[in-house]
């Protein structure tokens, strides 16, 4: 039986992290014809009885924007941005956090792309990108119409219910 050659991965955007597991017991290796994924890093042969995996993920660490809105203070920070820019400055005041605190935020929210920063003198300005709120909310739609359905079908059986209250309230008083 042959494997098939495994499809090319771009991983120019990408940093690996090598990551060496314990091999479950009678587990053979792969044949020689399947390459690993480019960009893993040529190391040793794993020492017997563990297996070599290569863990790819976005340059730093991967953050999904759920990750990143679950933050309360960054929710906050999004809230003060949405309208207009704001400065650190003005952002630790409305915190009431430290700026590195606030600084730190910011930069996971840059890496999320969810804010951009431009330099106005000496300070730098962030404001509200909204296209990975609109990728978000795109997703959420068929969730939302979900949920919808669900409380209308609830509004229904509520007003059949006070139709028929009301129904016994008629007859008992007549």
């Amino acid at each position: 039986q042959r494997l098939a050659q495994p499809p090319d991965i771009d991983l120019s955007q990408h940093v690996v992290h090598p990551v060496m597991l314990p091999a479950p017991p009678a587990q053979t290796n792969p044949p020689a014809s399947i390459a690993p994924a480019r960009g893993c890093p040529k190391t040793a042969p794993p020492p017997s009885g563990y297996t070599f995996i290569c863990l790819v993920g976005h340059a730093g660490y991967v953050t999904t924007v759920f990750e990143v809105l679950a933050e309360s203070r960054r929710r906050r920070i999004l809230d003060l941005v949405r309208d207009r820019e704001r400065s650190v400055g003005e952002l630790v005041a409305a915190l009431a956090m430290s700026q590195p605190a606030v600084s730190k935020h910011l930069r996971v929210l840059r890496e999320a792309g969810l804010v951009e920063v431009r330099a106005a003198e000496q300070r730098r300005l962030y404001r509200l990108r909204p296209g990975p709120l609109r990728e978000l909310d795109a997703w959420l739609a068929p969730y939302r119409q979900a949920w919808d359905t669900s409380l209308d079908r609830l509004e229904q059986h509520l007003d059949e219910m006070a139709r028929d209250e009301a129904g016994r309230d008629d007859r008992r008083t007549h």
